[in-house]
C-alpha cells in the first residue's frame, strides 16, 4: 500500500458569525443608497453639458439630447433607444444614430427619462437617466 506524502496542509478559518440582520440590513442599505447616488458621476461643464464617466458625454439642450460615445465606446445602433418626456415619447425611429453619437430633436420641455445603450468591443451598457429638458 503507497501512502501519499502530506505536503502543506492549509487550514480554514472558521466561519464568522453575520452582524445581527438588525444591525447589518440598515448598514446594507446605506451603502447601496450612497453606491446609487454616487453612480454615475456626472458634473456639468462651462457649454452646458453633463460629462458622466461612464464612457460618453450627455447634453441636453432646448428640444435636444445629445449622447456621444468617447474613447473606445460606440453608440448601439441596433438598440431600441426611447426619450419620453410626459406623455410623448420619442422612439429609435426619430433618433439619428451614428457610430459615435445619438441624437433627437423635437423634444418638449419637462422632466424625461432616456434609454440607450453603448458597446466597447464585445462589452456593451445599458444607459438610462433621468433628465430635464429647458
Amino acid at each position: 500500500m503507497h501512502v501519499h506524502p502530506v505536503h502543506h496542509v492549509r487550514r480554514l478559518a472558521a466561519p464568522r458569525a453575520l452582524p445581527r440582520p438588525s444591525a447589518f440590513f440598515p448598514a446594507l442599505l446605506a451603502a447601496c443608497a450612497m453606491s446609487l447616488t454616487a453612480a454615475p458621476s456626472s458634473r456639468a461643464d462651462d457649454n452646458g453639458a453633463a460629462k458622466v464617466d461612464d464612457g460618453f458625454d450627455l447634453k441636453v439642450t432646448k428640444g435636444e439630447v445629445t449622447v456621444t460615445a468617447h474613447g473606445e465606446w460606440h453608440i448601439n445602433q441596433e438598440f431600441p433607444w426611447k426619450l419620453v418626456v410626459g406623455d410623448v415619447k420619442l422612439d429609435r425611429s426619430k433618433f439619428e444614430l451614428a457610430e459615435k453619437t445619438a441624437h433627437v430633436q423635437g423634444a418638449p420641455p419637462g422632466s424625461a427619462k432616456l434609454r440607450g445603450a453603448i458597446c466597447s468591443k464585445d462589452v456593451c451598457r445599458t444607459l438610462e437617466r433621468d433628465l430635464v429638458l429647458p
